[in-house]
């Protein structure tokens, strides 16, 4: 866990947004925004001018200039209302502009590269998705909040202590004269509460960020347990999934306790040192008050310069809680963002050349701790071709294939791909898309790339003839299929495709061998060019692939 935030890293969030080709509108909002800021500054201002000559008047007992005042507050606090509504509407619409501009970004390097598989492959950032969908807009709202808090703490500060300073007056002790005293008493007092604050609260940001993280792992928790809720109730396992639930929710409510224990001394503290911004100045301006230096209106006037000034140097502490949790939102997403950079290991290479098969050249699979698997070593799939990849389970058939297709690094030698090939990867269980059927069979194309009549068709040659007439039907068709049914939609999408070489993992295991055997048929048939090489433990299968590579274990005696 970070124990500071870098603002290096912070920055590389804020920037993209605001160099983007929206900067010219956010850059306009946020002028506009601050120049409500500067209003709210003046608003203050004249706010204290307003109570000392509102007090004076009742103290004069002058009606005249009572009712002027009450008028006046009237049209001003109007038009007060009317800019502040304004205001929040626009953080509004730019915070979203903001959030939404950060989650393409983010969003977008996620999915490139395959980053995403290999974040999840080396579990190198936990929940990506809650920090897609939640940091971010947890990031852009309080940084638009707090940035625009502490540019209208700047302005507060500059004009009023300026006007404290030249209202308080000075004191003097024996031989000593204090111009601006009260300033003084304004800028220790914040110190003060800064200081102490910071004492009551500093281990929030991480309590903070620990917090999200074990949020996130509940809710993924829950989504998991929706994902697999076959699988869980024929396994009976719904007490086992409780205790699981009961246990990531200890874990929320024991860091729970922690941010309870640390906000209350936070609270505390600042309630306790906040409570005396009113006492203070009363007791400083009490000697002019009695020796008739002052009327009622000149100290309220001062009351209410010193509270602001005191609480402009102490807007770190006043803005304490925010603060904490933008830090620790903050490094959630500077953890993504650091994750997505990393580079992945010097392994395996992956490159192009001219040939027009896929060839492997010393080609040796190991584990990420750097035990060896399996050396398929010097190979080649030529177009046409069809391969058997055989092996003992756990000798890597599925790794070598992962690393075809440049998904796994670890190792040594070279994978060469044909310049410009259409290579395709069929795992035992594909993803089926939620959305309309022909979504699913089409993925990863465009649905209105292949008409319908075409995907009826195909429908029926793989044998699902029931799904004819639920071509644009929408459902959670991952749900829906049974794995066999997957499986062959898988396939069908494999003829759709037509991709030159066609690597499939287990693909028809939910298969009786029947229909194994009429989609290899079909297969062979509609892809006469197309290399198919197979990963699976049914001899039944050689009867289609005339070659066979054979995988053995590169690993000694003692760890196989």
């Amino acid at each position: 866990m970070q124990s500071k935030l870098p603002p290096r890293e912070a920055w590389k969030l804020i920037k993209p947004y605001w160099v983007s080709s929206e900067k010219r509108s956010a850059l306009l909002a946020l002028v506009v925004l601050v120049a409500i800021v500067a209003s709210g500054t003046a608003f203050n201002a004249w706010s204290t001018t307003f109570t000392r000559d509102f007090y004076n008047a009742i103290d004069k007992r002058n009606q005249a200039e009572f009712t002027r005042l009450v008028a006046m507050s009237v049209l001003v606090f109007g038009a007060a209302a009317l800019i502040f509504a304004v205001d929040a509407w626009l953080k509004m619409w730019l915070a979203f502009r903001w959030r939404r501009s950060l989650t393409e970004w983010l969003s977008t390097r996620w999915l490139s590269n395959n980053a995403f598989y290999r974040l999840e492959r080396n579990q190198s950032a936990d929940n990506p998705d809650q920090r897609l969908a939640e940091d971010v807009r947890l990031f852009t709202d309080n940084t638009l909040d707090l940035g625009l808090s502490f540019l209208r703490n700047v302005g507060q500060l500059g004009f009023f202590g300026y006007l404290l300073w030249s209202t308080a007056g000075s004191i003097s002790f024996g031989p000593i004269t204090i111009p601006g005293y009260l300033f003084f008493v304004a800028v220790g007092y914040g110190i003060l509460e800064t200081g102490a604050v910071h004492w009551a609260g500093h281990k929030i940001a991480a309590i903070t960020m620990e917090q999200q993280r074990a949020e996130a792992d509940f809710r993924f928790a829950l989504a998991q347990q929706r994902e697999a809720a076959e699988q869980i109730a024929l396994y009976q396992g719904a007490e086992v999934e409780r205790t699981r639930l009961r246990r990531l929710f200890a874990a929320i409510g024991g860091n729970w306790a922690l941010l309870m224990q640390h906000t209350k001394r936070l609270n505390l503290t600042s309630t306790l040192i906040g409570g005396y911004v009113t006492f203070i100045p009363i007791i400083a301006v009490s000697p002019k008050l009695f020796s008739g230096e002052l009327n009622l209106g000149d100290m309220m006037q001062s009351i209410a310069v010193f509270g602001t000034t005191a609480h402009s140097v102490a807007w770190f502490a006043n803005s304490y809680s925010k603060l904490a949790h933008w830090s620790g939102v903050t490094r959630r997403l500077i953890g993504l963002n650091q994750s997505l950079d990393e580079v992945e290991p010097a392994g395996i290479k992956v490159q192009a050349h001219e040939r027009t098969s896929v060839t492997a050249d010393g080609l040796r699979l190991a584990l990420p701790d750097g035990v060896p698997l399996t050396a398929p070593d010097q190979l080649s799939f030529e177009p046409g071709q069809r391969w058997l990849v055989k092996g003992p389970s756990g000798v890597g058939k599925s790794t070598f294939l992962r690393s075809v297709a440049g998904l796994w690094p670890f190792g040594s030698g070279a994978v060469n791909i044909p310049a410009g090939a259409r290579l395709m990867f069929l795992p035992q269980k594909s993803y089926v898309p939620p959305g309309a059927l022909k979504e699913a069979l089409t993925y990863p194309a465009a649905a209105d790339s292949v008409d319908d009549a075409a995907c009826e068709q195909l429908l029926r040659d793989c044998r699902l003839p029931e799904l004819v007439t639920c071509l644009h039907e929408s459902s959670r068709w991952g749900h829906r299929l049974s794995g066999g049914e997957q499986q062959r939609l898988a396939i069908a999408r494999a003829l759709l495709a037509k991709p030159g070489f066609l690597f499939l993992d287990e693909a028809t295991s939910a298969l009786d061998p029947a229909a194994e055997a009429a989609l290899y048929t079909l297969l062979i048939e509609r892809l006469p060019h197309t290399a198919i090489i197979s990963v699976a433990h049914r001899t039944t299968l050689e009867t289609f692939h005339p070659h066979t590579l054979e995988l053995s274990s590169a690993r000694p005696l003692a760890q196989a």
